[in-house]
């Protein structure tokens, strides 16, 4: 029985304790070639929020990038995209 109001307890404080930020978002971008980048950039696509990041799937050191690091998510966002 006491076991029973302790989980009851719980269950309606876990809604008081959770102060997530409501302007917080996370997004994440999942995709095949289609996300590689393969078309031209212009300069204005590498002017990006620094908040918005990416992280590295291949050592690109034309872009001064390791694979597993984040860096912010200007064009281009992977090593096949080289502007032409």
């Amino acid at each position: 029985m006491k076991t029973k109001w302790v989980l009851i307890l719980m269950l309606f404080n876990s809604g008081f304790l959770a102060a997530q930020d409501p302007n917080f978002y996370i997004f994440l971008a999942f995709g095949q070639s289609n996300m590689e980048g393969h078309a031209r950039y212009e300069a204005q696509d590498t002017l990006v929020n620094e908040r918005f990041q990416v992280m590295s799937a291949v050592d690109c050191p034309e872009f001064g990038r390791t694979m597993g690091e984040w860096y912010p998510a200007r064009s281009p966002l992977c090593a096949a995209a080289k502007r032409a």
